[in-house]
């Protein structure tokens, strides 16, 4: 598979990810969604910096 086609589909993926987190800790905490893309981007930031990996 293209490196470029998997980097497509684990973006995808994270971002799907990001998205679930910052409603699922809305319904719990109530805060802007931004609030939480910052904490979840800093989380997630180990699994895109392995992105070259992935060949």
């Amino acid at each position: 598979m293209d490196i470029n086609v998997k980097l497509k589909y684990t973006s995808t993926i994270m971002n799907a990810w990001l998205y679930g987190v910052e409603n699922t800790a809305n319904i719990f905490f109530d805060k802007p969604k931004l609030f939480y893309r910052r904490w979840g981007t800093i989380a997630i930031r180990p699994f895109i910096e392995s992105w070259n990996d992935l060949g």
